[in-house]
C-alpha cells in the first residue's frame, strides 16, 4: 500500500476524532479494513495483521508511528505527543484539508 494512502488515513481519522491515540488509531484502520472486507471483498489498506496482545496490529504501521518521529512525513502531516495516557495523535494545524482532499482524488 503507498504510504501516502495510509498517511492520509491518518490524517483524516485524526481530523475527525478528538483524542485519537495510537492504540485507537490502530483498531480504526484494522476495523476500516475489516468492513472493507466485509463490503467490496479487499482491504482498504492492504495491511498484514498480526495477532498481539490487545489486538490485531500491523507492525509496519505500529513501528512506523511509534519510531519515526523524525520522519519528514510525520513532521508535516502528522503530529504524534507523548502525554500521560499515551501517544496522541494531531492532524498538523498547517495542513490544509482541501490540499488532503485533492491528493485523495489524483
Amino acid at each position: 500500500m503507498p504510504k501516502s494512502k495510509i498517511i492520509n488515513t491518518i490524517i483524516y481519522f485524526s481530523s475527525k476524532i478528538k483524542n485519537l491515540y495510537k492504540t485507537k488509531l490502530l483498531k480504526l484502520i484494522y476495523l476500516l479494513d475489516e468492513i472493507s472486507v466485509k463490503e467490496t471483498a479487499c482491504k482498504f489498506s492492504n495491511l498484514e495483521y498480526h495477532v498481539w496482545k490487545y489486538l490485531p496490529v500491523n507492525s509496519d504501521l505500529f513501528y512506523f508511528l511509534s519510531f519515526n518521529l523524525n520522519n519528514d512525513i510525520l513532521k508535516t502531516d502528522i503530529k504524534i505527543i507523548n502525554n500521560k495516557y499515551g501517544e496522541f495523535i494531531l492532524k498538523n494545524q498547517n495542513l490544509m484539508m482541501t490540499n488532503f482532499l485533492i491528493m485523495t482524488l489524483n
